[in-house]
């Protein structure tokens, strides 16, 4: 991940933030380690753009630290030629209650990969969707950290109904509106998913093979109601093209 910078309350300051995700640390890649793929991303950057250039690490699931500094170190003949220096952060090391303070969709996001620490996971699941719900991010971000978090804070059991306990409470006001909206969303994908597989079956069964810009158009209809009609209308036209998916 890469993008271009300037900090806020500072005099301008241009430069590019190179994020590098790993799931876990002191993962090689074909025989290369992750100070040396960075190393050789910051170089080419740092050759076709002449801006200073902050490389950072995220590790998702496993770490041995939170936020930590590193120098990888190249040496020749005795001698150390270059230290490239760069960050990591480990999100399971560092503590989620202390960065849900934050009023950010990210904060939210990023939160559940963190350590709960005094939270139950009830709670940390909670208060994740609460800090979403609260920030001033646009829904489709939202709905990508509200994702994040029922992705990696899935509860089942016991947990899952003190979490809906929760829920009910007023200080979750935004948690609960915000869950209640992905769980609407997901309804509404796997209805929409479940309408294209039943008409993309109807078609292949009276057209036989489909051209690749029928299944395409049909992917592209994010209306059930759209996808009725046409399942309507097979029965009674004679070819895509009547039905105007040609």
């Amino acid at each position: 991940m890469l993008a271009r910078l300037s900090i806020r309350g500072t005099e301008p300051v241009m430069f590019l933030m190179l994020i590098e995700v790993e799931d876990r640390e002191g993962r090689t890649r074909n025989g290369v380690t992750l100070p040396e793929r960075l190393f050789l991303y910051y170089s080419l950057l740092w050759a076709r753009y002449r801006m200073p250039v902050y490389p950072v690490v995220v590790y998702l699931f496993k770490a041995r630290g939170g936020l930590r500094r590193h120098i990888h170190r190249h040496t020749l003949l005795g001698d150390v030629v270059n230290e490239f220096r760069f960050r990591s952060v480990g999100l399971p090391k560092l503590a989620a209650p202390e960065y849900l303070k934050r009023a950010e969709a990210m904060a939210g996001a990023l939160g559940a990969l963190m350590a709960s620490a005094t939270l139950r996971r009830s709670e940390h699941k909670a208060a994740c969707l609460e800090v979403i719900g609260r920030s001033t991010a646009p829904d489709a971000v939202k709905y990508l950290a509200t994702n994040c978090v029922e992705t990696y804070l899935e509860l089942t059991g016991p947990d899952r109904v003190e979490f809906e306990g929760l829920l009910e409470r007023e200080e979750y006001m935004e948690a609960r509106k915000i869950e209640k909206t992905w769980a609407d969303r997901i309804h509404d994908d796997a209805v929409l998913i479940g309408k294209r597989g039943t008409l993309l079956k109807l078609l292949r069964l009276k057209f036989g093979a489909l051209p690749e810009s029928v299944t395409a158009r049909l992917e592209g209809i994010s209306s059930a109601e759209e996808l009725d009609v046409l399942a309507e209308r097979i029965l009674m036209l004679g070819s895509l093209e009547e039905l105007g998916l040609t």
